[in-house]
């Protein structure tokens, strides 16, 4: 505030009691001192800002527009501006603003101000400039630093939003707003420790509880820290028991704990606050669906999908729990919505993709797996250009490996017929299979991730050559079977080692893939109705540790190789495979080199099987030589096996029993 030399006795009373915070007094001399000077520029001015500071808003912009009528002064342009802010006249504020630089471009606290209002026009680009204009001039005013780290977090720029919050914070330590602002940079920078580190200061210091308890408990789930996401969620609830924000974290925190009921609770809780939110609803049917309450969960998602109608996410949520309960076709209907809306959603493609392949649209289904990489899955991408299926004029393609083990060789059955199309092949595939790809495909070529390009001229992932060869069922009619060769000599040797008699079965049991294992998963007890039938001789094919599977196996019929690895050696397990009379599996790789031998295999799939072996079918047109037995809904897996037994005894009046050559082919 500043005072005119000229300001006479009663005004110079009317400042005194301004400045010891009696506004009302204030006011009324102000008055009185207008009513003596109407045209004196600098009472009007001091009225104003008693009035501004009285919070009569109105009277003060009247009072300093006619000081600025009188004498438009940088410091009167200025006050006005913060008097039409205050007012919600935004526009009329920076033009104010604007016209206090025009007079006095080197004060930067009208520079502060304008970045000020600037922020609150949502014009961040625009605030930047005014706070760097602000702290060229005034390069030590925290407000400033603290004011740009805010803006550059609005202007999608965190880190330069973290270097100005950080010099912040060294001019004017222990702020709550700047520290829960550099945790927001920090959390877009995806630098979760920093950021959760930030967050924990600013809850420290008694700030912002609320808002940095939410986000402190979303940085603690991406490192997975359950329980420190509910520590941090159940203060955002306790401070603000009515955000359902609040109430849907802690719900994810207890669903990973394993503490459904308590997550049930969260999620219903936070429904009821929000009714027309449907978040609450799509986490309570994946909560349902991992119960496998089924009718629940997709009440829930038809709630979710009413609510938000065109959120990817439900969709797909409703297309899942449609898929699981057996419903394929309503399924495809939601992930096709889904993709529809959300066409770059990889959740709603895939799920589309695979929906359509199980159920025989293929072409279709190719179209969208591109979708299908995850984010800890490893990319061989070399920069090539993506193979279209054409000839090259020169040089070679480079075909590299999927996901799997099972992927690479049910793929693999591509291959033939490439290579009699002429064209010149380079597969990158797992160490395990090289040798077993060299014996099967003589011309082709290896590569190894990061070796010299050579001849390598175009590329394209193993996943991706159905949708140039296999877009309809016919075209399977063009492939190779069997396309695989176990080790003649390895094979030999082991079927002498396990010849008593009888007909050699191979069994396998159990699936490490992390992600699936479970339902597609059986132990040794749910196998014994098939183990009772002595007529075979029953051989593990289980790959993994052999020390837990022949633990496994103690006192059962069921041989346990010592000598064979079939973890770590593709060729042990493809001889003993391929050594066998028949092989009885769940869906795992030896299903995959059962096939690829054309050794006959009986596939024991979960309810929901995977999409390769489609919709009802008892055969797959990858391998003919596989017989497929479908689990029922609710039927445990001894009650499975029960069912599959007669099917391999009626299976074993095919073979000759009592011979030694009962696995040539």
């Amino acid at each position: 505030m500043r005072q005119d030399a000229t300001i006479s006795s009663p005004l110079e009373t009317a400042l005194r009691h301004h400045r010891a915070g009696d506004l009302a007094a204030a006011e009324r001399l102000y008055r009185a001192a207008l009513r003596q000077r109407p045209r004196d520029s600098a009472t009007h001015n001091l009225f104003g800002l008693c009035c501004y500071q009285r919070h009569d808003h109105a009277a003060a912009t009247a009072a300093l527009r006619r000081a600025v009528a009188l004498h438009p002064a940088a410091e009167y342009c200025r006050n006005l501006g913060m008097a039409l802010r205050a007012e919600g006249k935004l526009e009329e504020a920076l033009a104010a603003y604007r016209r206090a630089l025009a007079s006095e471009p080197e004060a930067p606290e009208t520079h502060f101000n304008t970045g000020n209002l600037l922020a609150q026009m949502r014009r961040p680009e625009e605030a930047i400039l005014a706070f760097r204009a602000a702290l060229r001039l005034r390069p030590t005013h925290g407000g400033s630093w603290h004011n740009l780290g805010a803006a550059l977090i609005a202007a999608g720029r965190p880190g330069e939003a973290v270097e100005a919050l950080r010099t912040g914070l060294e001019r004017e330590p222990g702020q709550p707003k700047s520290l829960h602002n550099l945790g927001l940079a920090l959390e877009q920078l995806r630098r979760w420790p920093d950021a959760i580190a930030a967050f924990r200061a600013a809850l420290g210091l008694g700030g912002f509880q609320i808002e940095s308890a939410l986000h402190l408990g979303h940085c603690l789930i991406r490192m997975e820290d359950w329980r420190g996401a509910g520590e941090a969620f159940s203060v955002a609830t306790g401070a603000a028991a009515d955000k359902a924000e609040a109430w849907l974290g802690l719900g994810l925190a207890r669903q990973a704990q394993g503490l459904l009921e308590e997550a049930h609770d969260a999620f219903t809780l936070a429904a009821h606050l929000r009714p027309d939110g449907w978040e609450a609803q799509y986490h309570l049917a994946r909560l349902a669906g991992e119960r496998h309450h089924f009718e629940e969960a997709e009440a829930a998602a038809l709630r979710a999908c009413a609510l938000a109608p065109e959120e990817a996410q439900a969709l797909t949520q409703l297309g899942n729990l449609l898929t699981a309960t057996g419903m394929p076709e309503r399924a495809l209907d939601c992930y096709e919505r889904a993709v529809a809306v959300a066409p770059e959603d990889e959740a709603a493609r895939i799920g589309c993709a695979r929906q359509r392949l199980m159920l025989g649209r293929l072409g279709a289904g190719w179209d969208l797996t591109s979708g299908r990489w995850r984010p800890e899955d490893q990319l061989y991408d070399e920069g090539l250009p993506l193979w279209d299926g054409q000839p090259l004029p020169e040089g070679r393609i480079l075909i590299w490996r999927e996901q799997g083990i099972g992927d690479e060789i049910m793929f693999a059955s591509l291959l033939p017929e490439l290579l009699a199309a002429g064209h010149r092949l380079s597969l990158l595939c797992d160490p395990r299979l090289r040798s077993v790809f060299a014996r099967a495909f003589p011309t082709l070529a290896f590569h190894a991730s990061g070796a010299p390009l050579g001849d390598l001229r175009a590329q394209i992932p193993m996943g991706d050559l159905p949708r140039l060869l296999r877009r309809d069922e016919a075209a399977f009619a063009q492939a190779t079977q069997p396309y695989l060769r176990a080790d003649a000599q390895l094979r030999a040797a082991l079927r002498q080692r396990y010849d008593d008699g009888r007909p050699l079965v191979g069994l396998a049991w159990r699936s490490l893939n992390a992600a699936s294992a479970t339902p597609r998963s059986m132990t040794l007890a749910d196998a014994m109705p098939l183990l009772a039938d002595q007529r075979f001789r029953f051989v593990s094919l289980q790959y993994g540790d052999a020390a837990q599977i022949a633990a496994e196996a103690a006192g059962l019929p069921l041989l346990v190789d010592p000598q064979v690895d079939a973890l770590s050696s593709a060729e042990d397990a493809l001889a003993q495979v391929a050594c066998m009379d028949c092989v009885v599996s769940i869906d795992n790789s030896t299903v995959h080199f059962a096939g690829a031998l054309g050794v006959a295999c009986h596939v024991m799939l979960p309810a929901v099987a995977e999409w390769r072996w489609m919709v009802g079918r008892a055969d797959s047109p990858w391998y003919p030589s596989l017989h497929l037995s479908r689990q029922r809904r609710g039927e445990s897996w001894r009650e499975f096996s029960a069912r599959v037994a007669p099917r391999l005894q009626n299976h074993a009046k095919k073979l000759r029993f009592g011979t030694r050559s009962a696995c040539e082919k």
